[in-house]
C-alpha cells in the first residue's frame, strides 16, 4: 500500500478535488471514499482491508483536507 500526496498523482478529467480518476504510474484508479484530515490511521486500516479482500491494488492519497483511498481499474485505458 502507497500513501502518496495530491501533486504525485495526475487527475483525470478534472482538478484533484473533483477527479473521479486519477493516473498514477501509467496506471487508473477510482475514487473509493475520503476520509478527514484526523483520520489518517483509518484510512490506512481501510486500504488494508480493501487489500485483503480485493485482488486489485489501493493507494492511499493524502491532500491538505482529507485521505482518499483510490482503487485500481485494471482494464482503463488512459
Amino acid at each position: 500500500m502507497l500513501i502518496l500526496s495530491a501533486e504525485q498523482v495526475e487527475p483525470i478529467g478534472a482538478d484533484y478535488r473533483q477527479a473521479m480518476r486519477i493516473q498514477y504510474q501509467c496506471k487508473v484508479f477510482e475514487r473509493l471514499c475520503s476520509f478527514g484530515v484526523h483520520q489518517r490511521q483509518q484510512a490506512i486500516k481501510e486500504c488494508q482491508k480493501y487489500l485483503d479482500s480485493h485482488t486489485r491494488g489501493c493507494l492511499v492519497v493524502e491532500d491538505p483536507s482529507s485521505y482518499t483511498l483510490w482503487t485500481y481499474v485494471p482494464d482503463a485505458e488512459l
